[in-house]
């Protein structure tokens, strides 16, 4: 891929076409082909020969590359030959998404061995794609537009928290890249059940290392923060201000909040008030507030004096209990003040609707 990479970069009407990079960092793992048969038998029960071996060798093959890149810094050797010559390129990820999607291709129809947590995910691997990345962008002088961390399958909450525990090298090149960033998606897993048994995730949370990274974005427009909003599953309470801290990012103007539940309405109104002369947009889904706070909520938004669309979507009180539909409604009108609301329809429409069915 990283050979690619370079050829694309050399050729100028391709370059101009590469408008975003994604990094995957799922880490596979060594194993022997009599581990990984007797693995595969145990999960999916007879195999056949042909396909349990294409499966073993193309795994393998991507545990000997990662050592490869993890040893020679290959990443960053690439990345700072071709940045120069992908001058459109304005999305940075650092995703897992590829390791749900792979065991389903001709060279891989069975999923790699199980590693050693959830996702294959592995903080030393994380951390190099992590520093590969920033470090060549700082070096390239590249001025990014969105950055994104998507993790989906496993211990992310940690391995975010670990990559942000950086040396001070490592802050100054993410300063150096985050203060061009107009865009910033963090994604966090925050199934406890997939946790390493030493992480307690909300004392992770609140050390506030997060906010430490979050600051350096100075340009910031839109802010998208979720933790994993699978509603089977365990979500924790969200120490909500130590992860966006006391700053004001004085562009931002999109807020994005998803499947999180946040102890005090008047942590959300902290840091509501802080941007009500600049934020035009808000979508909270699946947000629990535990002290059921939502008017508070509602009186803060209605004093965002920018505020063009607002979209609640399954707003909760305590753990569990969903608000019903007419009370949602209740709160978006109270919070929008009579304004046109661009994310949503007018209350008349919806209650039009109810009376129909």
């Amino acid at each position: 891929m990283l050979r690619r990479l370079r050829r694309v970069a050399l050729i100028p009407r391709f370059a101009r076409g590469v408008r975003a990079l994604e990094y995957d960092i799922t880490r596979y793992f060594d194993c022997t082909f009599k581990s990984y048969k007797t693995y595969s038998l145990r999960r999916f029960g007879k195999v056949g020969y042909k396909t349990l071996e294409a499966s073993w060798h193309y795994w393998q093959s991507l545990h000997r590359d990662q050592e490869y890149l993890i040893s020679t810094g290959e990443v960053y050797n690439t990345l700072v030959l071709a940045l120069p010559r992908l001058q459109n390129v304005k999305v940075a990820t650092l995703s897992d998404r590829f390791a749900g999607h792979r065991c389903n291709s001709k060279s891989a129809p069975l999923p790699p061995y199980p590693t050693r947590n959830t996702a294959g995910l592995e903080p030393e691997y994380q951390i190099h794609g992590y520093l590969s990345l920033i470090q060549a962008f700082a070096s390239s002088s590249y001025r990014l537009g969105e950055s994104a961390v998507y993790p989906e399958h496993g211990n992310t909450v940690g391995i975010l928290i670990y990559m942000f525990q950086l040396s001070s090298e490592g802050r100054q090149w993410t300063k150096a890249t985050f203060e061009y960033l107009t865009t910033v998606h963090f994604k966090f897993y925050t199934d406890k059940y997939n946790q390493p048994e030493d992480m307690d995730i909300e004392e992770i949370l609140s050390t506030g290392v997060i906010a430490q990274v979050l600051i350096y974005a100075t340009s910031l427009r839109r802010l998208s923060l979720t933790f994993h909003v699978d509603i089977e599953r365990y979500r924790i309470v969200v120490p909500f201000l130590s992860i966006v801290g006391g700053h004001i990012w004085g562009s931002l103007e999109q807020i994005e909040l998803n499947g999180i539940r946040i102890a005090q309405a008047t942590e959300l109104c902290d840091f509501l008030s802080r941007h009500r002369n600049m934020v035009t947009s808000i979508t909270l889904r699946c947000i629990g507030l535990m002290d059921n706070g939502w008017i508070a909520v509602a009186d803060c938004i209605r004093k965002l004096a920018l505020l063009q669309g607002l979209l609640l979507e399954d707003l909760e009180v305590g753990m569990s209990k969903y608000l019903d539909c007419l009370t949602a409604m209740e709160i978006r009108e109270r919070a929008m003040g009579g304004r046109h609301n661009n994310l949503g329809p007018d209350i008349d429409t919806i209650l039009g609707a109810l009376a129909v069915t």
